[in-house]
Order: structure tokens, then sequence, then C-alpha cells
């Protein structure tokens, strides 16, 4: 089994052009949707550090504003 980032801040350290073969993976794993909902907990809470890192992790795996 293969190990995938689990957070903001593992997604963040993903080099750039490994990024599209990580989506494609986990997205063929069925994980992907579990790590974008912990993103998005980060996005929606209070702290601001946190929501803007989650927004930088979002960005880097290709989601747009």
């Amino acid at each position: 089994m293969k190990t995938y980032p689990t957070s903001t801040l593992e997604v963040l350290s993903v080099p750039n052009e490994q990024v599209s073969d990580l989506v494609r993976s986990m997205t063929a794993d069925r994980s992907f949707s579990s790590l974008v909902h912990s993103i998005n907990e980060d996005l929606m809470g209070r702290d601001r550090q946190k929501r803007e890192l989650a927004r930088n992790a979002l960005s880097h795996l290709g989601f747009v504003e």
C-alpha cells in the first residue's frame, strides 16, 4: 500500500512535478476525497494560518479559487 499525504503540510511538501501523478493515484485508490475533506476542514477553521496553508494546498493540488 502506498503512503499518501494526509495533511495540508504534507501536501505542500509534494514536489510540483509529482502532484498530477499523486492526484491520479489517490483518485484511483479512492483516498483523494478524504485528503480534500481534511484540507477543507482547515480551510473552514478559525486559525488564519491554517486557512492560508489550506488555500495554498488546494492550489498546489490544482484547484482554483
